[in-house]
C-alpha cells in the first residue's frame, strides 16, 4: 500500500510532456495565474476579513497555493477535454510551484507576524 503513492507519481510524470506549449503559453499563465496567485490571496484576504487564524487559516492559505494536480487531468480525461493542456498546466505549475510555496510560505509567516505578534 505504501507504493501505491510513488508509483502513480511515477506513471504520472512519465505522461507528461511539455512540447508544444508556446502555442498556449495564454491558457497555461492563465490557470498558472490563479491557481499559484491568485487563489492563495483571496483565501488570504478571506481570512483576514474573517478574522480566521492559526493553523486553520496557515494551512487553508498553503493548501489554495499548491499547484495544479492529477485530479484535473482524470476529470479531463474522463469528460474529453483538452488533456494537452491540462498536462502542460499540471507539469509547469509543479516546476513553478516550488517557487511560488516558498513565497506564500513567507507571506504567511510574515502575515501572521504583523497582524498577530505570531506565527501560530
Amino acid at each position: 500500500m505504501a507504493t501505491v503513492g510513488p508509483l502513480a507519481l511515477f506513471s504520472i510524470g512519465l505522461q507528461l510532456k511539455f512540447d508544444g506549449w508556446r502555442q498556449q503559453i495564454s491558457q497555461i499563465s492563465t490557470a498558472m495565474s490563479y491557481k499559484l496567485i491568485l487563489a492563495p490571496a483571496l483565501v488570504l484576504l478571506f481570512a483576514l476579513l474573517l478574522g480566521v487564524k492559526g493553523a486553520v487559516a496557515r494551512i487553508s492559505i498553503f493548501e489554495a497555493a499548491m499547484p495544479t494536480l492529477v485530479t484535473s487531468g482524470i476529470i479531463a480525461e474522463q469528460y474529453h477535454l483538452n488533456t494537452k493542456l491540462v498536462n502542460l498546466v499540471i507539469g509547469f505549475s509543479i516546476v513553478v510551484g516550488l517557487l511560488t510555496t516558498a513565497f506564500w510560505d513567507f507571506v504567511i509567516r510574515l502575515f501572521f507576524l504583523l497582524a498577530y505578534g505570531c506565527i501560530d
